[in-house]
Order: structure tokens, then sequence, then C-alpha cells
């Protein structure tokens, strides 16, 4: 059990990567199309390409830093998980001070604090998976399995219609938004969501 446990995990985990890669393509290519399909006016343009753009680049770690969370409640070490969730966090509000405050970059520091952070939680727990203590969970050697990979996406679903329908709505207010306020109220409702996701978490 505990073999096919690894061998399933690591193609997960294999598989996200993946998925990551494309998706990171995909979306530097259509970023700037995409952000005026969503009503970013010529004012926000440049600025939403370079944040989307940055952001992007590390959305294989971001993917590895959620998707890790769960695995280490799996593996037994949550406290490890809050650890390295507290660490990321932390990393994020120095790097947005010392980037955006101290070194003047703007919007591209925002995005490269954010990015750093989220390197820091997705590549802690590969040294822990990688290492050859006796865990729960560990790498190895795996080749794709359609079957588990649908179960798992079975399994995520509710969670999946959740975000989906979360983000449609964030998206459909700031289009409004944009529409009756202006930019100062996009940025007054992204401030309010972000103080919602510390106490929701």
């Amino acid at each position: 059990h505990k073999t096919k446990a690894n061998k399933y995990f690591s193609m997960l985990i294999y598989l996200l990567t993946i998925i990551g890669f494309v998706l990171t393509i995909l979306g530097v290519i259509l970023m700037e199309p995409m952000a005026k399909l969503l009503g970013a006016n010529e004012n926000m343009l440049q600025n939403c390409v370079v944040y989307g753009r940055t952001l992007l680049i590390f959305l294989i770690p971001f993917c590895l830093q959620n998707a890790f969370q769960s695995f280490l409640i799996v593996a037994e070490k949550p406290t490890l998980g809050l650890i390295i969730s507290i660490v990321s966090g932390v990393s994020n509000m120095i790097l947005d001070f010392w980037l955006i405050y101290v070194l003047k970059m703007g919007v591209l520091g925002a995005a490269l604090a954010t990015g750093i952070s989220q390197i820091i939680g997705g590549i802690i727990p590969i040294f822990y998976f990688a290492t050859k203590k006796n865990h729960i969970l560990q790498f190895a050697k795996a080749k794709f399995e359609l079957k588990p990979i649908i179960q798992s996406c079975i399994n995520g679903s509710s969670e999946m219609l959740t975000n989906l329908s979360m983000s449609l709505v964030n998206m459909l207010f700031n289009m409004q938004l944009m529409k009756y306020v202006g930019s100062d109220g996009v940025v007054a409702f992204g401030i309010i969501m972000y103080v919602g996701f510390i106490f929701s978490g």
C-alpha cells in the first residue's frame, strides 16, 4: 500500500508540474488579450500584463505549494505545513516592503514578492518528500495512470467548483467596479478580498 501511495503521490505531482508549465506558457501569451477582455483600460493594461505575466512565471511553485499542503497532512506533518505557510507569508510581506517601498519596483515588485514567497512554499516540501528517510510519503518512480487521475479529479471537483465560482464572482465584481467606479474601486475590492482571505484561512 505504501508503494502504491508513493507512486500515485509522485504521479500527481509530476502531472501537476506539467499542467502548470502548459498553463504558464498559455497565460503569458494570452495575458494581454485576457486583460482587455476583463475590462482593463489603457491606464491599467500595462500594469495588468506585467503583474499577470510575472505571477504566471511562478505558477508551478504556486500549484506545488497548494498541493503539498494537503499531502503534508496526509503524511502526518500538518505542523510542517503550517510552518511553511507562515514562512512563505512572512517572506511575502518582507519582500513587498523591500521591493515596493525600498527599491521602488511598483507592480513588478509586488508580483516578484508574491512569486518568490511561493517558491519558498513550493520548494521546501520537495526536499522533505525527496529525502530517503522513512516518511509516510516520498517521491518514487511513477508512470501516468488514467484511473487514479480521474478519481483525484472527481474527489476534488467540489473544491474546484467552489474556486471557479468565487473567481467568476470576483471577475464580475471587478468588471462592474471598473464600469461604475474605476480602478480605485478595483483596488479597494482587492484589499477587502485579501483581508477576507486572512480571516477565512
